[in-house]
Formats: structure tokens, sequence, C-alpha cells
């Protein structure tokens, strides 16, 4: 062509005429492969193409504002999806193993169902598998998790995972994460699990803002992840009581006669054929409105019955990937309830809510210390609490007196007077005690929320030693 009729400037006016028309380039529009939902309904990106209402699209064939990135593909057989009798196999086989209750298997099976779809849910669940050595843990990760969901998940090695690993290997990707021997042996190990367990605490809730990271341009990237996770460890590394609401800890332990497992073996053997992970995946997929549905409902009822929100999010999401696994209807208000109440009676929920709370573990750490005290009647070893016990109950014969306990106490920032347990805001003793815990930045706004516990204007401790301080009701303990 001749070049000499080449106009630079009508050329350069079409370029910024045509990006205005399309606008601004936002990445929160990425998105990689999984479940998303559009306004028109669920839409499943397999790495190449797109499939929504059981139809193929190539990867730009839907109108849509989003941009579905081109990647790796997902075998997806939206035309063959397992039947509920297939289907529901997986919590019978579950259900052979020794869990430590009934319930343990029912919230796998349900995790399972929902892991395919996460990035639609509005809460996703967490699961941690835990057991002592050899009692099938990564048996089941192996044959039972990995079979069903292992193509599309992505598995790391919890003694080299770190939480940028984790989120660059997702990327922009709405797909499970499952992570073996996830313990915290040391220090620099346990730091690496807890930045894991943040990146999973981000991903629980749909209205969770983005994880924003510093880029080496000086530019700030917005992550959003929105997957759920699966832990397999010896010890479940939670520590914060928000963590504990979001995962749902799966105890295992040795089935007692080892031709038991083989009958376990042999009947998965037997179910899980080569296809059953795909297959299962495409059930769940044709299934996510319905199971949409059903997660409202037994959260509703898990709700009811525990009054308590956050654990209906928690359960009743497991439970609604669970009923799905044999059902293929939505499960009605009446069956949720019932359903909800006998499985909450299996997992003991009512014992488990005995648990201590954060602000209750945060006071144990303190009164659990041992102290040297050498009084004129007493020399030895009391834990704090001992001294406050002695401080508060006035008995003539104990050692060391009420007096010896107090003054003991007020050198490390801890006073009882009448009824109260007074804690120093600034207490040297009590930050080196809370050092390295969930509580070391903020326990006096932690133990705040203690029965019965309020701010205290200045009050003297020992010489030097004054201030704020927190008080709490020795009744109520």
């Amino acid at each position: 062509r001749d070049s000499s009729n080449y106009d630079v400037t009508t050329a350069a006016d079409y370029l910024i005429n045509f990006c205005n028309h399309v606008g601004f380039y936002n990445t929160e529009n990425i998105r990689g492969r999984g479940a998303w939902q559009e306004k028109n309904g669920v839409v499943f990106h397999a790495g190449q193409q797109l499939i929504q209402d059981k139809k193929r699209y190539n990867l730009g064939g839907l109108d849509t504002k989003y941009s579905y990135v081109y990647n790796k593909a997902i075998d997806m057989p939206i035309e063959a999806p397992l039947l509920p009798t297939e289907a529901g196999m997986l919590p019978k086989i579950l259900n052979k193993l020794n869990w430590q209750t009934k319930a343990d298997a029912i919230f796998l099976s349900g995790w399972l169902a929902l892991a395919p779809i996460s990035g639609i849910l509005k809460w996703r669940p967490h699961i941690w598998i835990t057991g002592p050595r050899g009692n099938g843990k990564s048996w089941v990760l192996e044959n039972i998790v990995n079979e069903i969901i292992g193509n599309i998940a992505v598995s790391v090695q919890g003694t080299a995972a770190t939480e940028p690993a984790v989120r660059q290997k997702l990327n922009s990707d709405a797909l499970p994460v499952t992570i073996d021997e996830g313990e915290g042996n040391d220090e620099r190990a346990a730091q690496r699990m807890q930045e894991i367990i943040g990146l999973a605490r981000a991903a629980s809730s749909e209205k969770s803002p983005a994880i924003a990271k510093g880029g080496k341009d000086g530019k700030a990237i917005d992550y959003f992840v929105r997957s759920c996770f699966l832990f397999v460890s010896i010890n479940p590394q939670l520590v914060n009581d928000s963590d504990k609401r979001r995962f749902c800890v799966l105890e295992l332990k040795k089935l007692a006669d080892p031709k038991m497992f083989n009958e376990v073996e042999k009947l998965k053997n037997k179910i899980i054929f080569e296809d059953f992970g795909p297959r299962f995946q495409a059930r769940m997929l044709n299934l996510a409105d319905n199971i949409q549905k059903s997660i409202k409902l037994f959260t509703h009822a898990v709700s009811l019955i525990t009054e308590d929100r956050a654990v209906g999010d928690q359960f009743g999401a497991l439970m609604g990937g669970w009923w799905h696994t044999l059902h293929d209807d939505p499960v009605t208000p009446e069956v949720a309830l019932e359903e909800a109440a006998t499985i909450l009676d299996m997992r003991k929920y009512e014992e488990d809510k005995e648990d201590l709370t954060d602000e209750q573990r945060c006071l144990q750490q303190i009164l659990s210390q041992e102290i040297r005290i050498e009084a004129e009647n007493y020399v030895g070893t009391k834990t704090v609490g001992e001294l406050v016990e002695c401080a508060h109950n006035y008995q003539p014969t104990a050692r060391p007196s009420q007096a010896e306990a107090n003054e003991r106490l007020m050198r490390l920032g801890i006073r009882v007077i009448a009824d109260d347990l007074l804690i120093l805001n600034n207490s040297v003793f009590v930050k080196k005690v809370l050092n390295n815990t969930p509580w070391q930045i903020s326990w006096n706004t932690i133990l705040l929320r203690l029965k019965g516990a309020s701010r205290r204007s200045n009050t003297r401790f020992a010489a030097g030693m004054s201030g704020r301080c927190v008080s709490i009701n020795l009744k109520n303990l």
C-alpha cells in the first residue's frame, strides 16, 4: 500500500475513540477458571470454553462485561453427570471410615460437592481433616478427595507451602485448594501456615474485600480468592475464634479391624471409577441453582436451632452440598429443619459450644503462668490463678497469705480488690506472657468481652506502676 496516504492523526484519533468506547480496563472483571455468577445464570469457565445451561460457548461467546481468561482446559462432562444413585455412594463410602462423629462423613461429602462451584457461593466453608498418625488421613486425601476434585484443585504440600505461592497458583481461578501436611512444627512453619489460613479466612465470604499486595512497579495488585480450602494434618493449626467459625474440623480415627479397611478400599475401587470425579463435578454444576436454594434453607434451619448465624452459614452450606449428592431437587423447609437437627445431634454441637472463647483463653493464658514467690510464710512456685485465689478468698491457713499473694501480684500489674480482678493495661508481665499469641496486641480489648468486665480509671498497683486497667468480676469466672 502507498504509505503516503497514511494519516497518523486520524489513526491515533480512531484508537483513542475506540478505547473510550470500550471503557476503563478493570482488573476486577478478570475471571479465571471455575464457576461464576452471571446476571442470567451460573457460568463455568473450563479454561478454553464457557459452559452455561448445559451448553458450551467460546470464551467470547457470551454477552458479559467480564473477561474470561484462556487457560489449561478442564474436562467437564455436563452431558453425562452422575445420577443421584451414583453420587449418593460417596457419603456411604465416607461413612464406613472411623470418624469422630457420623456427621463428619456428611460434612466432607458436602464440601466435595461445593468445591467445584465455590466461586458462586455466598459463604465458602473450609474443612480440616485431623487425627493421629497412620489413621488414614492421607488415604482419604489421595483416594477420595483427589479422585473427585484432583483435576481442578490447587494442591500443595504444607511443609513447603507459602501464602504467596497458593495465591499466585490460584491467580484469578475460583477453584478449590487442598493442603497436605499442614503442620506448624516450628515457629517459621507455624507462621507460614497462619498466613495460608488467613488467605482461607479472606476467601470465606463473598463480601470480603480484596487482598491487596504491593507490586514491583510500585502499584498494588488486588487478589480476590473464591476457593474452598481443605487442610490435612495431625494437629489443626486453628488459633483464632474467627478461624474456628470458618473451618469444620473432622477427626479421623483408625478402624478397629484392618479387614474393615480392606472392605472400604474394595468399595471405593468399585464405585469411584475413572470418570467419577469429572461426572460428579458436572452434576454439581448442573444443580448449582438448586444447591444455592438448599444452602439457604439449611442455613436458616441451622441458625434457628443453634441461635447462631455464623454456625448456620458454615454448617448450612455443607449440608446443602451433601443433600445434592443424594437428591436433584432442593430440600424443603420442613425437611431441612429435620435433617439439620439430626446432623447437629450427631455432631454433638451442644458439647462443641462449651469450648472456651477467645477472651476466656486469653485470661487462662495469663492465669496459668507460674510465678516464684518468696514470702514470710511461704517460698515456692504458684500460678497466677492460684495467687488470685489466695488474694480473693481469705483463709487464715492459706499459704501464702492474702496480703502476700496480692503484694506479689501487684508487682506484676495484677491486683485483687474485693470481688474484682484488675489487670494493668501496660503491664510488662502480661505483655510478655501474651507475646506470640493471637491476643498480644489487643489483649485488654479482648478481656473486656468477659461478662461483667469494665474499664477502670487510674489505679495504683505497686511503686512506679499505675494506670488504667481492665476490671474483671471474679464472681462471673
